[in-house]
């Protein structure tokens, strides 16, 4: 009996170590899973996060460091180029007026100038008129005053 006792022994150890082999394989199989499925997550996050990263660089654009939408940046730069527009427009609708007071004045002045030598020309066209004159009027006294 000792030797059937030995024998089922032997089959129970023997199926006992088989089954633990199995576990232990089932064991390592499931730790090589985890560590599979722990780096498929890891691949999965950092793929949304290229994903979101790449979807943000499309939305955004960056301008001096300050990151703007796009909608955002196009209507700041619409706006400081509409601003500029109206100044350069304000400034030359200014230096056209300028230019035409300018004009203006040059014009008065130029029709100043020669009211003022037309006055001049007829003074000295009536002084020296009555310079004549005078030199007659003397004359005459003179020839009065021999004859």
């Amino acid at each position: 009996k000792e030797f059937i006792l030995d024998g089922f022994w032997k089959i129970a150890v023997d199926t006992i170590s088989r089954k633990e082999a199995q576990l232990a394989e089932v064991r390592q199989k499931v730790t090589d899973l985890q560590a599979e499925l722990a780096t498929s997550h890891q691949q999965l996050a950092e793929q949304k996060a290229s994903v979101e990263g790449i979807i943000f660089d499309s939305e955004h654009i960056s301008v001096l460091g300050v990151h703007f939408g796009k909608g955002m940046f196009l209507l700041t730069t619409l706006v400081v180029v509409a601003a500029l527009v109206t100044i350069i427009v304000g400034v030359t609708a200014r230096l056209k007026m300028l230019q035409a007071s300018v004009k203006d004045k040059a014009q008065v002045a130029d029709s100043l100038t020669h009211e003022f030598e037309e006055y001049k020309r007829k003074a000295l066209e009536r002084q020296t008129k009555l310079s004549r004159e005078l030199q007659n009027e003397r004359n005459k006294l003179v020839e009065l005053g021999r004859g």
